[in-house]
């Protein structure tokens, strides 16, 4: 049997994979992480081992650059050393943060995602664009070829040196133009536009970590790397940091989300509105404070 490999911090969307291509989850392998929420490479060194020993076939890794919860980004330059000399295929799920290398600042760590076999993207996220627009690059397109060029004669086509039929390299045969908002987009606003917004986001989030670190009432959960802060009510149970949540949602101040971090319950805030400013980033975190105060003396 086949055997895929990630880490507990993944997207769902790997189980799905998974699932929808006959592996079955037995199959799937979530590795631990180290402090940083990201993969750690000696279990998972230890776990192929372990499944060779038992006569199962490794044969993919899937790393993050960007975890969905906290944005940790896995060590993609030892993954890729790793699985060249285990023969083993590299994905990296960039859905969420592969595209801010067009940041100068996450350039250098981004940089190294050329490593990976395949890496998917989803510019519904840091390029803003509608859904739906995912996609996955891969390195080697004679891949995909190989895996899904079928050519009865009622398909046949005279060879064009300026056509590439998207149906040799992927599982549909009739499909839309869903790139066209992303090229457009492109085309419109630029690199350098994209960049700033990038930065002006990730601005947000640093500034927000350094009052969770700074005021007493906050408990910061993980470093600080994209958009997106994941933190919690300090002194406060995790039901009680619930409630905080839901009544900072309720009362239409602003829509943050949970997040689970070692076992325990977090508040996760996300930065994506074009309007946002750092007087809404000191109201929220005003709102939440207030909040459990009320709630703790309630």
């Amino acid at each position: 049997a086949l055997v895929l490999y990630t880490s507990e911090e993944t997207h769902s969307s790997i189980d799905k994979a998974v699932s929808a291509l006959g592996l079955g989850c037995d199959n799937l392998r979530h590795i631990p992480c180290d402090d940083a929420f990201r993969i750690r490479l000696d279990l998972l060194e230890h776990a192929i081992k372990q499944d060779r020993t038992a006569g199962l076939t490794p044969f993919c890794v899937v790393g993050s650059s960007g975890t969905v919860t906290t944005g940790s980004i896995d060590p993609i330059e030892e993954l890729s050393d790793f699985c060249k000399a285990q023969n083993m295929w590299l994905h990296i799920d960039g859905a969420y943060g592969a595209l801010a290398v067009m940041s100068e600042r996450f350039r250098e760590p981004l940089s190294v995602i050329g490593l990976a076999d395949s890496v998917s993207l989803d510019p519904h996220k840091y390029l803003f664009a509608s859904f739906e627009a995912g996609c996955v690059i891969v390195k080697d397109m004679a891949t995909l070829q190989h895996s899904f060029n079928f050519s009865p004669s009622y398909l046949a086509m005279e060879d064009d040196p300026d056509l590439i039929n998207f149906s040799d390299y992927g599982p549909q045969l009739s499909r839309s133009f869903k790139a066209l908002k992303v090229w457009w987009s492109l085309r419109l606003f630029g690199r350098k536009a994209y960049a700033s917004v990038i930065d002006r986001m990730a601005d947000f989030a640093s500034y927000m970590g350094q009052i969770a670190e700074k005021r007493p009432e906050f408990e910061l959960l993980a470093p600080v790397v994209f958009n997106c802060v994941c933190f919690r009510m300090a002194g406060l149970t995790d039901d009680e940091n619930k409630s905080v949540l839901k009544r900072l949602v309720d009362s239409g101040t602003a829509f943050l989300g949970p997040a689970s971090l070692n076992g325990r319950f977090g508040i996760r805030v996300c930065f994506m509105n074009l309007r946002t400013s750092e007087n809404d980033v000191e109201l929220i975190m005003n709102k939440l404070a207030a909040l459990a105060r009320s709630g703790a003396n309630s």
